[in-house]
C-alpha cells in the first residue's frame, strides 16, 4: 500500500532531507559586482589613515561588540522558540537554541541567508509538520526584514530632518501591526489546513501572529535589534565618536537590507558606501565610516561563526550519544 498522504504532502517528501537552495552560476557571478565595488571604494581611500583609526580600537571594544552580537543571537533564539511554542510546537529550549545558532552560521555563508532554511530539517525530524517548520523560519526572517525597513528608514528621515515622514512611518507601522493582530487566530498544531497554497500561507501567518503571540514576538524583535545596535555603537565610540545614534541606526539597518541584493555577499561592496553616505552628514571622514562598516561586518561574522560552529559540534555530539 502507498503511504498515507498528509496535508503537508507525501510522507516520503516530508521526511526527505532539506537542503538550502543553490543559486544558479550567473547569480553567483553577480557577486563580482559587490566585491568589485568594495575594491573600488577602498582604492579611493587613504589606507594609512584607516589603519591609524584602527589602532584606536582596543581588544575590549572588540569583545564588547562580539558580546552584543551574541546577546542578539540569544534573544532571537528565544523569539523563535517562543514563536514555535505559540504555534503549539513543544521543543526543548536547548535543542531549538542549538539549531538556531547553527543555522545562523549557515546563513552567514550563503546568499540572502538562504542557509537559515537548515532549521527546517531538525524540526521535521522531531515530528513538526513541514508547513509549520518553514512558516516559522520565513516569518522569523520577515520580522527582521520588516523591522530593518521601518527603523532604518525612520532613522534616515530623522537624520534628514524629515520629522513628518518619520512620524508617518511610525504610525503606518502601528496600523499594520494592529491589522495583523486583529486578523490573527490561534490554531492547534493538528488543525485542518486549506488545500490552496495561498490560503495555507495566510492561515499559517494568522496562526503565528494572533495578538498575544504578536506582542511577545514584537518585544523580542525590538530587544534583539537594540542588542545588535550595541555592536556598531561600541565600535563607533572608538572609530567615529562624532556620529549620531540616528545616523548609525540608518547606516547599520539600511546596509543590512543590502544583503538581500543578489550582487553582494553579506553586504560587501554595498555596506561601505552606505556607511560613508549616512555618516558624512555628521562630518565623519569616508575612511572612518568605511572602517566602521568593515569592523561591524567582521565582528558580527566572527561572533556568528564562533557560536554556530560550537552549537553544531554540541548538537552532533548529543546526536551520537
Amino acid at each position: 500500500m502507498s503511504p498515507e498522504v498528509s496535508s503537508d504532502g507525501a510522507t516520503a517528501a516530508a521526511s526527505a532531507p532539506l537542503r538550502a537552495p543553490r543559486s544558479p552560476w550567473w547569480r553567483r557571478a553577480l557577486l563580482l559586482l559587490g566585491f568589485g565595488s568594495a575594491v573600488f571604494v577602498l582604492s579611493q581611500l587613504n589606507l594609512r589613515e584607516m589603519m591609524g583609526s584602527l589602532e584606536r580600537v582596543s581588544l575590549s571594544t572588540i569583545l564588547v561588540a562580539c558580546g552584543c552580537m551574541w546577546l542578539n543571537m540569544g534573544i532571537k533564539s528565544v523569539r523563535w522558540h517562543r514563536m514555535l511554542a505559540h504555534r503549539g510546537v513543544a521543543l526543548p529550549f536547548s535543542f531549538s537554541t542549538l539549531v538556531f545558532f547553527e543555522a545562523m552560521a549557515w546563513g552567514s555563508l550563503t546568499l540572502a541567508r538562504a542557509g537559515e532554511l537548515f532549521r527546517a530539517q531538525p524540526l521535521v525530524d522531531r515530528g513538526v509538520p513541514l508547513r509549520i517548520a518553514m512558516a516559522s523560519i520565513l516569518l522569523d526572517r520577515a520580522l527582521d526584514v520588516g523591522f530593518l525597513i521601518v527603523a532604518g528608514f525612520a532613522a534616515l528621515a530623522l537624520v534628514s530632518d524629515q520629522l513628518v515622514i518619520a512620524a508617518l512611518i511610525g504610525a503606518a507601522t502601528v496600523v499594520v501591526l494592529v491589522v495583523v493582530g486583529a486578523l490573527g487566530r490561534r490554531r492547534t498544531i493538528d488543525s485542518e489546513m486549506p488545500q490552496s497554497k495561498v490560503k495555507l500561507v495566510l492561515e499559517e501567518t494568522r496562526a503565528f501572529f494572533y495578538p498575544l503571540a504578536l506582542l511577545e514576538t514584537g518585544f523580542w524583535t525590538v530587544l534583539s535589534w537594540v542588542a545588535s545596535m550595541g555592536v556598531v555603537y561600541a565600535l563607533a565610540v572608538a572609530v567615529t565618536p562624532a556620529a549620531r545614534v540616528a545616523s548609525l541606526v540608518a547606516a547599520s539597518f539600511i546596509s543590512s537590507l543590502s544583503t538581500l541584493l543578489p550582487i553582494t555577499y553579506q553586504g560587501i561592496g554595498t555596506r561601505e558606501p552606505i556607511f560613508a553616505a549616512m555618516l558624512a552628514r555628521d562630518g565623519v571622514a569616508n575612511e572612518a565610516a568605511v572602517l566602521l562598516a568593515l569592523l561591524n561586518f567582521t565582528a558580527m561574522f566572527v561572533a556568528v561563526m564562533a557560536l554556530g560552529v560550537g552549537a553544531a559540534a554540541i548538537r552532533r555530539r548529543m546526536h551520537r550519544a
